[in-house]
């Protein structure tokens, strides 16, 4: 087999109509138009790959929450406390999980901003409707942690929609 140092492989289409969509197929489709560069939602028509790319964001931010801190939490936060003292960056406990995500949550989306503040999508689904949610990382990236972790209101699509970084 012959390994070429040429640029990479094209991803596949992305187009969400090969393979059921996880969001349902309006969703998916809208989040397909606003993907860039920076933007992420691993629409691509290929079921499979799309799990495993919605995966791994998932290993990245279990990896941040492990070190990381929450300051507010409500009950229907994704995000819980695993370490009561996570409250702040005093009271992350070294070589802990400090923080993981409830049962049902799901990772679906990642903003690289290159920089601080990356954001993670979530979705959380309930009887008769789904929670959407942004988990922004806002510092410890410069230090390898502990990390401020954000998560934002619960929304519904619209309200989720209004909250990305584009237009």
């Amino acid at each position: 087999m012959e390994i070429s140092n040429g640029s990479p492989p094209p991803m596949p289409p992305r187009s969400p109509t090969a393979d059921p969509p996880a969001l349902g197929a309006r969703i998916e489709a809208e989040l397909a138009m606003l993907e860039d560069s920076h933007l992420s939602f691993a629409c691509v028509s290929d079921a499979t790959l799309r799990d495993l790319m919605r995966y791994e964001w998932r290993i990245q931010l279990e990896r941040y929450l492990a070190d990381g801190f929450l300051a507010e939490a409500d009950p229907d936060c994704p995000v819980m406390r695993h370490v009561d003292s996570a409250v702040d960056a005093d009271g992350v406990v070294p070589d802990e999980i400090n923080l993981v995500l409830r049962e049902g949550v799901e990772v679906f989306g990642y903003f690289n901003t290159g920089q601080v503040n990356d954001c993670y999508y979530l979705h959380v689904v309930q009887p008769g409707s789904t929670a959407f949610f942004t988990v922004s990382i806002e510092s410890g990236n410069a230090s390898d942690g502990p990390y401020d972790i954000h998560v934002s209101p619960a929304g519904d699509w619209g309200e989720f929609r209004a909250r990305l970084p584009v237009p």
